[in-house]
């Protein structure tokens, strides 16, 4: 909902637009966008591990394989952001953390996974 005000008030009183092409404007761009968002949705986890509720596996090993991080796009990194689609599994891992620490995490995850192969 948050996103909604923000957008409508950019629309609106950055740009002068008048309330009902803020609304339009509005629906436009989020209707653009939802290309993108769905895009990752599906291309980051199809085709992986869907686990039994009663016989999956541990925490850790479901997050890191059941979600997979897309290389590097400069559509998607300016739709989302870098965190949400390279580091997608660490989002997985840390779901509330933010962009910079994802990152991080990404790294770190790097460096184990590498080490351990």
């Amino acid at each position: 909902m948050i996103g909604y005000i923000m957008h409508f008030c950019f629309f609106h009183y950055v740009t002068g637009l008048s309330v009902v092409g803020a609304i339009f404007c509005n629906i436009t761009v989020r209707t653009v966008f939802a290309i993108p968002y769905i895009h990752v949705n599906i291309f980051e986890h199809i085709g992986l591990p869907m686990y039994d509720v009663k016989k999956r596996p541990k925490r850790l090993y479901q997050m890191a394989s059941s979600a997979l991080s897309l290389p590097r796009n400069p559509l998607l990194d300016f739709s989302f952001g870098h965190s949400v689609i390279s580091c997608h599994v660490e989002h997985h891992f840390i779901s509330a953390s933010c962009g910079n620490f994802t990152t991080i995490m990404m790294n770190l995850w790097s460096k184990h996974h590498q080490s351990q192969s």
